[in-house]
């Protein structure tokens, strides 16, 4: 079964990027992509598991929570 899921989507404060978590890779991980062309790349951020992604205000940093409930 190849079915997996996106979720928890976050979009940054100037709208160019999108963070989200999926469990794709088998483990929930946190990726991002360009917003609103999401289909010119996504690159996984998160290496040690990853879900209920936010961005700081500043809209540079992206917080979430690891496999370990780390922050």
């Amino acid at each position: 079964d190849e079915t997996y899921h996106e979720s928890a989507p976050a979009i940054s404060r100037d709208g160019r990027w999108l963070a989200y978590q999926s469990n794709e890779t088998g483990d929930w991980e946190i990726f991002v992509r360009p917003f609103p062309d999401v289909d010119s790349g996504r690159w996984q951020v998160s290496t040690n598991g990853g879900y209920s992604p936010v961005w700081a205000n500043s809209g540079r940093e992206l917080f979430y929570i690891d496999a370990s409930n780390n922050l």
